[in-house]
């Protein structure tokens, strides 16, 4: 299993890829809402959700996770497996 801060980095490189222009994520804390805050759009969650069921192997209709709850940082290492 990768390390919690390997997936963290891993992430962090994947969501610079579908930030929106000019926006970056150097000032976002892992609890902030990534869609609030402007860095990515609503539609970027069918993304992340794509590369955490790819990536990761997270089945979100058999482990029930509501997809609201990878707009931040924690909530997809969570999802990924990482807890908090």
């Amino acid at each position: 299993m990768a390390s919690r801060q390997a997936d963290r980095d891993a992430l962090i490189e994947f969501l610079g890829s579908i930030a929106r222009p000019g926006q970056s994520l150097e000032d976002v804390g892992d609890q902030d809402n990534l869609v609030d805050s402007g860095i990515i759009d609503s539609l970027s969650v069918i993304q992340i959700i794509l590369y955490l069921e790819t990536t990761h192997g997270v089945n979100f209709r058999a482990l029930g996770v509501d997809p609201a709850e990878v707009v931040s940082i924690q909530g997809m290492l969570q999802a990924a497996g990482h807890g908090q």
